[in-house]
């Protein structure tokens, strides 16, 4: 990495497998929130990106410090102390099509997953829980070959982000999502590091100035990245921050 890396401004970090213990559980370390405070204090800013429902990230968000938050695999973003002067700006990018229901992809997701908690709360991009993890991908293939013969393909996708089967109009993306507060927040991709764990990452982490994917990623995010870190999960996103930012911050403030 070169010292040109200084100018990031912007962390764009999925949640789930992130910033996570692991990818199999929920908790956050705490001192992945203080690598968040810390960005805070030196203007780096933190936007989360996720595939979790609006309220559940952007409650994190407040809490953690994060001034951004791309939900619903970017079908909803919300950025905080907005220029406006409002507290929070809130936009929904797209729209779940009417004449395909929850309840026929219930029916095809029958024995392989169940619908989340979450959807009550969403409002384009649904997720089901899988029974079985190991049974997960027999679970989408079922449901991607459901949608082609009905034709649906033409208006929604669906995708396995390790925790849930998503679905979502196909021209919703995270990339999409996180183009748009870029664009609020005055940034662009060439400042942002981004950092991820799963396949529903690749679209960020392959188009931002620096791509990163913790040690336990999907092998389809690896190849992609330009940075594989030595340690899963939280504890990789901890080493990117402290070695491709704050190590750098520090050694060009040294410099000068």
């Amino acid at each position: 990495m070169s010292r040109e890396d200084i100018r990031i401004k912007i962390i764009a970090t999925d949640i789930d497998g992130t910033l996570t213990i692991d990818r199999n559980r929920y908790e956050i370390l705490p001192e992945v929130v203080s690598r968040i405070q810390m960005l805070g204090y030196l203007g780096i800013k933190t936007v989360l990106v996720s595939a979790n429902a609006l309220p559940v990230a952007l409650g994190l968000a407040r809490y953690i410090g994060a001034k951004g938050v791309v939900a619903e695999n970017g079908c909803m973003i919300a950025v905080m102390n907005h220029v406006e002067g409002r507290n929070v700006v809130i936009q929904q990018l797209c729209d779940w099509p009417s004449f395909i229901t929850l309840k026929e992809i219930s029916g095809v997701l029958q024995g392989f997953a169940n619908e989340s908690w979450q959807n009550d709360y969403r409002k384009c991009d649904f997720a089901f829980i899988p029974i079985d993890k190991n049974k997960a991908l027999d679970g989408l293939k079922a449901l991607e070959k459901h949608l082609a013969q009905k034709g649906y393909d033409k208006y929604i996708s669906a995708g396995f982000s390790g925790y849930a089967i998503h679905v979502h109009p196909i021209h919703c993306s995270k990339l999409a999502g996180l183009k748009k507060i870029l664009e609020l927040m005055n940034s662009s991709l060439d400042e942002v590091l981004a950092i991820g764990d799963s396949v529903m990452d690749v679209d960020i982490v392959k188009h931002a100035k620096i791509g990163v994917a913790v040690s336990n990623a999907d092998d389809e995010l690896k190849n992609v990245a330009k940075y594989v870190t030595k340690h899963p999960s939280g504890f990789g996103f901890i080493e990117a921050i402290d070695h491709i930012v704050l190590m750098r911050y520090k050694d060009a403030k040294q410099s000068q």
